[in-house]
């Protein structure tokens, strides 16, 4: 009840707050037609919005009314949340009493259950090169979701570097192998992706794809805003679509190429003569009867085993069922036909009589084998081992005939397609707000289990949408609070704890956490200050980043040391053209000449290297990408990337340049002061991490960066930009400007 109040109480907020923006749009409408903003354009001759002309049906009828739309926002999660919260009113699902501690039973010992044990699932886990912390992890999520007696939430710290995303590919790796379904959520299209890429590394690496296919796993969303590459094309679901409806199509599909390879086999010698004749009477040279099966059964059957691979990669493994082995055992006859029958010492005479016509063929009855579902488990190893031609001849007509009668699951249509790949999927990857497609399926087996990524960034309210979905029994939410939390940008909201994840709420009720301790991104000297400031210096160094060769010197001098602050005294801060964000054009053009030295370098000692310039601030970002960004696009040694602080979250680069951006004399920061962001941009270099700021400002802002400026004057890592001479010249040159 406490619960669904809160929810409802935010819910009240938003709607004010929507009043309230469309009383305050309508207000600006009214002050743009009386007089348009300094440098635009008068409405009516505007051609940056959406103009829509209707005739005036008012006095003058040729007179011209002129409306316009203008895109605020995307409320479509919003409305699926506040369908989902209205549901989640009338149900009692098992999870959510456990989280609410309504369920204390749920949390102990299941004497029903005969698991494994945190042991004997960590030596399963030995391949994987893992630490101690990750198996602890992902045997306790294990060992959890094994019991089908009572529900289950786990929660997994996983501060940056730590190898989260690692553990969690691994955690899902161990999960499809069991029989339950899986859905693994994250608030953004990026956290799904990183995902979703790393289990497919991981299938690859390890050669898991014995254990399931992919067709067991499947990725859907917006493609626009996923950036589908190669690898993920295996997973995604519209990608998937168009591959298994063209295998269904009645005229180039699978019941087309079984039925060619089929009808060819069987009438191979009568289609020959007739060949014969054909060619007789135009004067052609007539091929051998061996050289024309050859050439036409080759591409008959690079056609059906191309289907089969399409069936075996996109098709869920228990679509077909028993059909599945037949048509591996097929693919496998197929091949062997085009091994026996290619071989030297074969002759044309040994071929007629391989394939003299015959009845007894086409009796299913007869043979060596008998390939009704029943008797699937009689069909030999797909790995072929004889070798009379007559055999496999004979053999591969009767599998095939049992196969041409093989009924899909599903419509020739991409929506029946489409449902049949999310009802059959072991495990889903989606978005929080996607998992609301789900909801309309019907008659599946249900997911039971829930993996949510960045965890901590998610609101509570969104996270409801995965979390009712019918059959939710256990919940492990991977994140840390310690970094960016969900983006509220309403005041009255955020008070109201609109913007609280889930994982936090939990996090405040008492949940043991799982803490990934030891990072294999940052050099030390770049994790000293994060892992003291927002871990309690719990976080170990790997082993990896405390090797020698971890340190790396990209430009010569101790400012381009590993971890650096760079001292750039001005008062350049100044607020863009629409007064809404700030940029710093200093920093700007010593941003520049850094990545240019960079690149100069690189290109001199063929060292390729990544490069990550951030801000907080929008105009600070667009600036630098006009000036950094477009200029190193296609730059053979040096990959540039500028983004906003909270478009790196879960990224990372071999340098990181921050600009701090703010420069004044009163200590003000703003935003920048916000804990999560700050540790965010800390925390993405590994091998060197550059400041740029103005450290006086900061000294006065009362905030970590204080702490920071600090810090980096304690441990010899504070260096005024000025005693450096091409910055200094840079800095003159920019100020003049």
């Amino acid at each position: 009840k406490l619960y669904t109040e809160e929810l409802d109480k935010s819910w009240e907020i938003l709607d004010q707050e929507a009043t309230a923006l469309k009383s305050r749009n309508s207000s600006i409408n009214e002050e743009i037609r009386k007089e348009p903003p300094k440098g635009r354009k008068p409405l009516e001759k505007c051609s940056d919005l959406k103009e829509l002309n209707e005739t005036g049906m008012c006095g003058n009828s040729s007179r011209r009314w002129s409306f316009y739309a203008m895109h605020l926002t995307n409320m479509v999660t919003y409305d699926r949340v506040w369908v989902v919260l209205r549901r989640g009113l009338t149900m009692d699902t098992k999870v959510i009493l456990n989280m609410l501690g309504k369920n204390n039973n749920a949390i102990r010992h299941c004497n029903y259950c005969s698991n494994k044990s945190h042991e004997e699932i960590k030596d399963e886990l030995c391949n994987f090169k893992l630490n101690v912390s990750q198996l602890n992890a992902i045997a306790s999520c294990i060992s959890a979701s094994n019991c089908c007696h009572r529900s289950s939430v786990g929660l997994v710290w996983g501060p940056p570097g730590t190898g989260k995303t690692t553990t969690l590919a691994v955690t899902l790796h161990m999960l499809l192998m069991k029989k339950q379904r899986i859905l693994a959520c994250a608030p953004t299209n990026m956290a799904v992706l990183q995902v979703a890429s790393r289990l497919i590394g991981l299938i690859e690496d390890f050669s898991l794809s014995h254990h399931y296919s992919f067709g067991d796993i499947i990725l859907y969303g917006n493609k626009d805003r996923l950036h589908i590459g190669k690898e993920l094309s295996k997973i995604y679901l519209d990608d998937r679509v168009k591959k298994l409806l063209r295998c269904f199509n009645r005229e180039v599909g699978w019941k087309h190429c079984v039925d060619s390879v089929l009808k060819f086999l069987k009438h191979c010698t009568s289609r020959y003569k007739l060949s014969l004749d054909i060619q007789a009477s135009s004067d052609e040279c007539s091929p051998t009867f061996k050289k024309y099966f050859t050439s036409n059964f080759s591409s008959l059957a690079k056609e059906l085993v191309a289907c089969i691979d399409t069936f075996f990669n996109h098709l869920p493994a228990d679509t077909l069922g028993k059909n599945f082995d037949k048509m591996m055992f097929v693919k496998s006859l197929v091949h062997k036909v085009q091994q026996l029958f290619c071989a030297d010492d074969l002759s044309d005479d040994d071929l007629f009589t391989i394939f003299k016509p015959s009845d007894e063929l086409s009796d299913p009855s007869i043979g060596h084998h008998d390939l009704t579902d029943d008797a699937t488990e009689d069909l030999p190893d797909h790995d072929i081992s004889l070798d009379n031609p007559s055999e496999i001849n004979s053999i591969c007509i009767k599998t095939l005939m049992d196969l041409s009668k093989m009924r899909f699951p599903c419509e020739e249509n991409e929506s029946s397609v489409r449902d049949l790949c999310l009802k059959q999927a072991k495990l889903i990857f989606c978005t929080a707000s996607g998992s609301f497609e789900l909801f309309r399926l019907q008659g599946v087996m249900p997911i039971s289990i829930l993996v949510v990524d960045e965890a901590a960034q998610l609101k509570e309210s969104e996270s409801l949408v995965p979390l009712l979905l019918p059959g939710i029994e256990h919940v492990l939410l991977i994140g840390d609070e310690n970094q960016l939390s969900s983006l509220v940008k309403s005041k009255i909201a955020k008070d109201a704890d609109f913007g609280r994840s889930l994982y936090e709420r939990l996090c405040t009720m008492g949940y043991t956490k799982h803490l990934l301790e030891v990072q294999y991104r940052m050099h030390p000297c770049i994790n000293k200050f994060p892992n003291a400031n927002f871990y309690g210096n719990r976080i170990l160094d790997g082993p990896s980043v405390k090797q020698k060769d971890y340190t790396k010197n990209y430009l010569s001098g101790s400012i381009y040391g590993a971890y650096s602050f760079i001292h750039i005294e001005n008062d350049m801060e100044m607020l863009d053209d629409l007064g809404q964000s700030l940029k710093n054009m200093v920093e700007v053009a010593v941003a520049a000449n850094i990545i240019e030295r960079l690149a100069k370098e690189c290109w001199e000692k063929r060292q390729r290297t990544s490069v990550g310039v951030i801000s907080p601030y929008t105009a600070q970002v667009i600036a630098m990408q006009e000036r950094i960004g477009r200029k190193f696009e296609k730059h053979e040694f040096l990959s540039v990337t500028v983004k906003s602080i909270d478009g790196f979250q879960g990224g990372e680069e071999d340098i990181i340049l921050i600009s701090t951006v703010r420069s004044n004399k009163d200590g003000k920061v703003g935003f920048l002061s916000d804990a999560g962001r700050i540790n965010v941009a800390l925390t993405r270099a590994k091998h060197c991490l550059w400041i740029l700021g103005n450290g006086v400002t900061l000294l006065a802002s009362n905030s970590v960066w204080a702490e920071l400026v600090n810090d980096s004057k304690k441990r010899g890592c504070f260096f005024d930009a000025l005693k450096d001479k091409h910055l200094a010249e840079t800095m003159r040159l920019a100020i003049k400007v």
